[in-house]
């Protein structure tokens, strides 16, 4: 605050708008109300036949596919890494809807979502 200007004595602008959702919920409220964290899986990654096999796929197209012919992913970590790490932490089923989603919003190109298809 600078010292030449009175101080600020205009309410917060959602304050008297009922259609506002920072007027319903105080700010205590908006703590309590985040989302839990998601439960990691119940066995270890390395115990499903078919995780392991998703994390070979993952780590077969790191290290065989040459760089060139990967798109540049906009996340950090890359996508690849990314889902190494769900497929790890979370299982073969959530870890792998984890990366799917990951990578359909890194590359819409990819899918059938983002074409127009008479």
């Amino acid at each position: 605050m600078s010292p030449g200007l009175p101080p600020r004595a205009e309410p917060p602008p959602w304050e008297g708008n009922p259609y506002s959702a920072l007027a319903l919920f105080p700010e205590e409220a908006r703590e309590l109300q985040a989302a839990p964290a998601p439960h990691p899986a119940r066995l270890p990654w390395w115990l499903n036949p078919l995780c392991l096999v998703a994390v070979g796929l993952v780590l077969l197209y790191r290290h065989a596919v040459p760089h060139r012919w990967k798109r540049q992913c906009i996340y950090t970590p890359t996508c690849s890494m990314y889902g190494l790490q769900s497929l790890q932490k979370y299982g073969l089923w959530r870890g792998g809807l984890r990366t799917w989603a990951r990578i359909q919003r890194c590359n819409d190109v990819l899918f059938l979502g983002g074409t127009d298809l008479p």
